[in-house]
């Protein structure tokens, strides 16, 4: 079966800089919203991969909504902080509910994904950027982390692209 490819898009970074969600490399994709206990975990999980994977791999997070902080604090060097105000990208994805995580190769074919927290898929994720990147595993406290975390619905967003 083909990957799906996964659409294009162009956001701004923590700066207000345009950037493209993906550069011709593979890419680790969160997008996250409000701070729930999925995203919390997300987040840790992210900052440790960007700390083993982040020269090897672009590794970007897409907050939708809110303001700068919405999500807590900052993932770690290497994680590219992009921010969806009114959502558009989270729709061009066709995401109901937050967390949702996805990995892309270099020409953007969708490679995994899954929305919520799931400790299980995220082991099996390092397992394949260990391979695919040939850097070591990261150090994760995997029992610090639950076995699973529910995704939580988006918003609703008017057609001007606040919440209703």
């Amino acid at each position: 079966m083909p990957s799906l490819s996964l659409p294009s898009f162009l956001l701004n970074d923590e700066h207000g800089t345009p950037t493209p969600l993906f550069r011709g490399r593979h890419t680790l994709l969160a997008f996250v919203s409000d701070e729930t206990p999925a995203t919390s975990a997300t987040l840790r999980l992210l900052t440790a991969a960007a700390a083993t994977f982040g020269e090897s791999m672009d590794i970007v997070v897409v907050q939708e909504g809110g303001g700068p902080g919405a999500v807590g604090e900052r993932p770690g060097p290497h994680v590219t902080l992009l921010h969806d105000p009114t959502g558009a990208a989270a729709d061009a994805f066709a995401l109901g509910e937050l967390p949702a995580v996805f990995l892309a190769g270099p020409a953007r074919e969708r490679l995994d994904a899954w929305t919520g927290f799931s400790r299980k898929a995220w082991q099996a994720l390092f397992a394949r950027l260990i391979t695919t990147t040939l850097q070591p595993a990261p150090m994760v406290e995997w029992l610090s982390f639950p076995p699973s975390a529910p995704a939580s619905a988006r918003a609703a967003r008017t057609a001007t692209g606040g919440t209703r």
